[in-house]
């Protein structure tokens, strides 16, 4: 692609050398020993001297049109090897034409060299509504794309023209954008981002790509999505980085870049295709799991709303038995406990009987006409262990003999809610307790 000799390397990172806007040396060279659709060459470190006898015999010159004298010798020492005129040129060395005008060679070349089989343009045919592209990329499939290395000043309403025009011709535009402060320029708070200005938010709204290119290093720069990692849960979940004023770019080789169908791909996006599916891979596992959760939900508020609806039916049945068979002699016979025995405790339902209803059966086999007489908690258990879980039924039969207690019908020794001792009955519906066993220290 670029005809270079010798090392490549640098003291300085990729990132530090890509916004290395002051940089005004120039590395690259025409050679007339070529015609001018040729690669430019550029130097490489350590080429200064190698370069100087094809410099001063003419053969490598400065490639800008326009050039007052182009003439060149290269230059060594403590600054990078680069090439300088042997007088000082004219007004089209600025900055940005010097970076537009090798930017647009180096894609050329870039171009050429990956895609043989591919018309290449560089910068003087126009489409057919008068657009120039920097480059132009016809493939023998009737793919088009038009490459624009934008260094001049350009207007959110000229991109969007420019834009639009080309996608009417059905021509892929990919924009890059200089490195020098118009369009890249760092974060004065955070040194590793840049500020999205507002070419560039126009750039993403419509939906297109912005990248950026460094000529004298050939690199590409495009920002990071999904491998940002201060916004990868965000934008996972639908709060990306679009809304943020900064962006995080990836550096990426020119030589490394791809056309792919109707994209122009950087490193960058096998890494974000990789994440973005891994992503994916999670919602779906997520909403898996939502899914089954909210069917199992579903599935248990079903169970509950049948396990109540069964309930209020059973104990409708309950009660109505007890209405029926047992209720009658209990305020014939067991009138004077009825505070006792039609009372619901929480714990009641521990057996499956209407509270009453076993209430009752204890009172009249274990209280009633047994004044003075002991029974154990055994004997209050044993005629229910059919009728629910055994540690239910232990507390409800716990609970309602210290209701007992507390009223006065009978008395035990308990260490906590254990009941150590034989239980004596104190009182019953004809003989009333005197006091509460609370206020006589029982239970």
């Amino acid at each position: 692609m670029l005809r270079t000799v010798g090392r490549t390397g640098s003291r300085h990172s990729a990132d530090e050398l890509f916004t290395a806007t002051g940089e005004r040396r120039q590395i690259y060279a025409r050679d007339t020993r070529f015609d001018d659709a040729a690669p430019l060459v550029r130097m490489a470190l350590g080429e200064a001297n190698l370069l100087r006898p094809d410099a001063k015999a003419g053969h490598l010159v400065c490639p800008i049109p326009g050039c007052e004298d182009v003439r060149y010798t290269t230059r060594a020492g403590s600054r990078r090897d680069h090439f300088v005129h042997r007088h000082r040129g004219g007004a089209a060395h600025s900055p940005e034409t010097w970076f537009h005008y090798t930017g647009k060679r180096l894609v050329g070349a870039w171009a050429q060299d990956r895609y043989p089989d591919a018309r290449i343009v560089i910068d003087h045919e126009a489409v057919s509504n008068g657009q120039i592209p920097d480059v132009l990329i016809e493939f023998p499939d009737g793919r088009r794309f038009a490459f624009e290395v934008q260094y001049a000043a350009l207007t959110q309403d000229e991109w969007t023209w420019r834009h639009a025009g080309y996608m009417v011709q059905g021509i892929v535009d990919v924009w890059l954008f200089g490195h020098l402060p118009r369009y890249l320029r760092r974060d004065r708070y955070f040194e590793d981002e840049y500020v999205i200005g507002p070419l560039i938010r126009t750039v993403i709204a419509a939906g297109a790509r912005p990248f950026w290119i460094n000529p004298d290093e050939a690199l590409v720069g495009s920002r990071r999505r999904l491998s940002d990692e201060s916004w990868r849960g965000a934008f996972e979940y639908d709060a990306g980085p679009d809304a943020s004023r900064t962006m995080t770019l990836a550096l990426d080789a020119l030589a490394d870049c791809r056309v792919e169908g109707t994209d122009f791909l950087t490193p960058l996006d096998d890494a974000e295709r990789a994440l973005a599916a891994a992503a994916e891979a999670r919602r779906q596992r997520e909403l898996d799991e939502r899914l089954a959760w909210e069917a199992a939900e579903r599935a248990r508020a079903e169970r509950k709303a049948s396990t109540a609806t069964w309930r209020v039916q059973k104990d409708a049945e309950r009660a109505e038995e007890y209405a029926r068979s047992i209720r009658p002699w209990v305020h014939r016979d067991l009138r004077g406990a009825l505070d006792v025995i039609e009372i619901t405790m929480p714990a009641d339902v521990g057996i499956r009987l209407h509270p009453a209803h076993w209430h009752a059966l204890v009172f009249r086999d274990l209280i009633e006409g047994r004044v003075g007489q002991t029974f154990t908690y055994t004997d209050v258990c044993r005629p229910f262990m059919n009728m629910g879980e055994p540690k239910w039924i232990y507390r409800a039969v716990t609970a309602y003999l210290f209701h007992l207690s507390r009223a006065g019908y009978v008395e035990f020794w308990a260490q906590g809610y254990w009941i150590e001792t034989e239980i004596t009955v104190l009182a019953d519906s004809k003989n009333p307790p005197a006091q509460p066993g609370w206020e006589r220290g029982y239970g």
